[in-house]
């Protein structure tokens, strides 16, 4: 899935690329919503958000124990406990997962282990909170199918995807702040880090190489939100973000995981900033009507290792987005 943003509890949890790898992080009982937002109306978010967005914000607060035990087809087992406990000010929640299956496929098991931890204290007019997450797969992977076994024997995986398959570590950190600075203005604030780590053997047909495909990311960052509640029918809001990423990409022609020779050695910076103001506008109850603008830059640069070079990354100058939307709801 891609060109969508993900966020997870807030925190923006795209790969370079756009891909919603940090999905990983999440496991169904530590669910407690998921905001989504179709198409580009909404002006708080800028980078990957061009089909929308999704958030899914996880169980924070509370006192409770839950666990679950999934035992499925193809080898499937799935152990889940989510905890919440609240003594005064300070609340905690845990999640820990595992998950291990053989797939539907022939050479297609999974192995996967989420942890994540999640301290809030309330000051009264203000609320602090860290969130730690972290998640271990390994999976091997049956490779493609020409189109006439993808239909009469589509569980099958050849000989030549024996060895493809691979490991990747995710871990994400971030710090909250939720203020009342007055009766009527509120402040939100995130900082983040998040690091992806994938190694990965692939190979598509019989008439190319096996390649490793190595990913490191490090990605950090900031989102601020001021919101006015002017009125019963008027909020107005202003924010922004901003994240860095260093990225490395990597590649290798193999043998059956034997390096052969390398074919790419990328390193790159990149900065992508905006800012936005909006005002939600809801004259009677059935009509909602919100007016935004959303600037970004972006900048960075890009080495090639193999040879040398450097390049800057495309000068769009400043990306303007008026927006406006329009909801009806029916009484």
């Amino acid at each position: 899935l891609n060109a969508v943003k993900l966020l997870i509890d807030g925190v923006p949890s795209n790969d370079n690329a756009g891909r919603m790898d940090f999905i990983d992080f999440i496991s169904p009982l530590d669910i407690a919503s998921v905001e989504l937002v179709r198409g580009t109306s909404d002006p708080r978010w800028g980078l990957h958000a061009i089909a929308g967005s999704a958030d899914i914000k996880t169980r924070i607060g509370g006192n409770y124990l839950d666990a679950r035990g999934i035992v499925g087809a193809f080898g499937t087992y799935d152990a889940q406990m989510s905890a919440g406990v609240e003594t005064g000010r300070l609340s905690q929640n845990y999640l820990l997962s595992y998950r291990q299956t053989a797939g539907f496929r022939d050479h297609a098991d999974l192995d996967r282990l989420n942890f994540a931890g999640k301290w809030f204290y309330d000051f009264g007019p203000a609320k602090l909170g860290l969130i730690v997450r972290h998640s271990r797969s390994e999976a091997d992977e049956p490779g493609y199918l020409t189109d006439a076994d993808a239909y009469t024997d589509r569980q099958r995986s050849y000989d030549i995807s024996a060895t493809d398959g691979g490991r990747r570590e995710l871990s994400q950190y971030s710090l909250h702040l939720d203020a009342d600075l007055a009766r009527d203005l509120s402040l939100t604030a995130i900082g983040y880090a998040t690091t992806n780590h994938d190694n990965r053997y692939v190979r598509f047909s019989a008439n190319v190489a096996q390649q490793q495909r190595l990913t490191d990311e490090d990605h950090y960052g900031l989102v601020t939100g001021l919101h006015w509640h002017a009125a019963d029918w008027l909020m107005a809001e202003a924010g922004g973000d901003v994240q860095w990423q260093h990225n490395q990409s990597l590649r290798w022609t193999t043998n059956r995981r034997i390096i052969t020779a390398a074919t790419r050695n990328q390193d790159f910076d990149l900065t992508v900033g905006g800012g936005y103001v909006q005002a939600i506008v809801t004259p009677v109850r059935w009509l909602t009507v919100t007016p935004a603008w959303r600037i970004d830059r972006v900048g960075g640069h890009f080495t090639n290792r193999l040879n040398g070079l450097s390049y800057p990354v495309n000068d769009y100058g400043t990306i303007s987005q008026p927006k406006l939307s329009v909801a009806v709801t029916p009484v």
